[in-house]
């Protein structure tokens, strides 16, 4: 998604809402309230970390458990 190891809620939220050809300000998914969509995604990197697929980077931040 990002290029790097670490992803952070933010960075997720941002690749979601953005057109594969880079366009963004249409919420692809039907999230009209960011913060909504910031606490799916924290949601669901807890589940992973809970499973041992990620592991907590920081703040906000996830890497996938190695």
């Amino acid at each position: 998604m990002t290029g790097q190891d670490r992803v952070t809620i933010r960075q997720a939220a941002e690749g979601l809402l953005r057109a594969p050809d880079g366009r963004t300000g249409k919420d692809y998914l039907d999230h009209l309230h960011p913060a909504h969509l910031h606490s799916v995604l924290a949601r669901g990197f807890a589940d992973l970390t809970a499973h041992r697929l990620y592991r907590d980077a920081g703040i906000g931040a996830f890497q996938p458990a190695r």
